[in-house]
């Protein structure tokens, strides 16, 4: 049986010089990157020329959608491998943390301190948050159960499968008291950059604005995973590439001055 099963909902119609199409390229990079056995369903349009990445075509179009396919077909399939996980085509794995806990058994293993690097100021932060971040690996039969569904795609039973359903809601209460595990180093990173959809989701981009946002997300004073570091030259090129040289931002360092 095969240690992990990683489900990406792609994005669709992707430019060959876009930013979401330079961290895709990287996302799978690192996928690839991994020592333990493990297959990748792309849920979408994406190709990957690479024996462990199989493109699963989707009627749906939004990720919640995707994710509810993708269960419908792992329903009628033999168990695939020990661990599920889910994981944006933006964002970035730890791969060594992943080799090491493919050796351990539990519940589901997530980052307390959830771990975002942004792209246009290259800056990075730790940050404790009271839901599970979608990026966490998951006991596949645990995340196959079909419970009451809170968020994702929308069900005719009104039950859906638990990895498919939203994370900051439906995992925490599935999980509570059961054998979770957390790692010393982040499982994965997040990666923000001005055009992402929560980024700007008020409208047009403006540096304050921009950084007005990015005070939601801890201290910005946290370095990259030392896993992560080789990385760090490819996100300086897409950076570069997109938006020229870092932002000038500058933190508040206090919990009341982020709030405010």
């Amino acid at each position: 049986m095969l240690d992990y099963l990683f489900l990406i909902p792609t994005s669709p119609n992707l430019a060959e010089d876009s930013l979401r199409k330079d961290l895709q390229k990287l996302c799978f990079e690192q996928v690839i990157k991994l020592k333990s056995n493990y297959v990748v369903w792309l849920l979408g349009e994406a190709e990957v020329d690479h024996p462990h990445f199989k493109s699963i075509v989707c009627r749906g179009t939004t990720k919640e959608e995707k994710l509810k396919e993708a269960g419908d077909q792992l329903a009628a399939l033999p168990q695939l491998a020990k661990y599920l996980v889910r994981l944006d085509d933006d964002d970035l794995i730890n791969p060594v943390v992943f080799d090491e806990l493919a050796k351990r058994d539990f519940d589901i293993a997530y980052d307390q301190k959830h771990f975002f690097y942004d792209l246009a100021t290259d800056l990075a932060s730790r940050q404790k948050r009271d839901w599970i971040p979608n990026t966490a690996i998951m006991d596949f039969q645990k995340a196959m159960k079909r419970v009451e569904s809170i968020g994702g795609a929308e069900t005719e039973d009104g039950k859906n499968y638990l990895f498919a359903c939203d994370h900051s809601r439906a995992w925490r209460i599935f999980f509570n008291g059961g054998n979770i595990v957390h790692s010393n180093e982040p499982i994965y990173v997040r990666i923000l950059n001005p055009e992402s959809i929560t980024a700007t989701a008020s409208g047009k981009f403006s540096e304050n604005n921009y950084f007005r946002y990015l005070q939601g997300f801890g201290a910005w004073r946290a370095a990259l995973p030392e896993a992560l570091i080789p990385v760090k030259t490819d996100l300086m090129k897409i950076r570069q590439k997109h938006f020229g040289d870092p932002l000038n931002f500058k933190p508040k360092r206090g919990l009341i001055s982020r709030l405010k």
